[in-house]
């Protein structure tokens, strides 16, 4: 079985598994030019929502709110 991330907008934006690969899943389900999936088999770290620069993922980044934004 193989895990894919699909990309939109430079974040994960669904994490989907079949047993087809990569070149099978683009041949028989969906177009590459409209829809970007990185094999992530093997990767359970990367979730929806983390962004993506072409090459790596990383873990958003949540801003810690400020005193002010706390005490209101």
């Amino acid at each position: 079985m193989y895990k894919y991330a699909q990309i939109l907008n430079n974040k994960v934006h669904w994490i989907m598994q079949d047993e087809m690969t990569l070149t099978e899943l683009y041949k028989h389900k969906f177009c590459k030019d409209q829809v970007l999936f990185v094999d992530i088999t093997g990767r359970s770290d990367i979730q929806e929502g983390w962004n993506y620069d072409g090459k790596n993922f990383s873990a958003p980044v949540v801003p810690q709110p400020t005193l002010e934004e706390l005490l209101s």
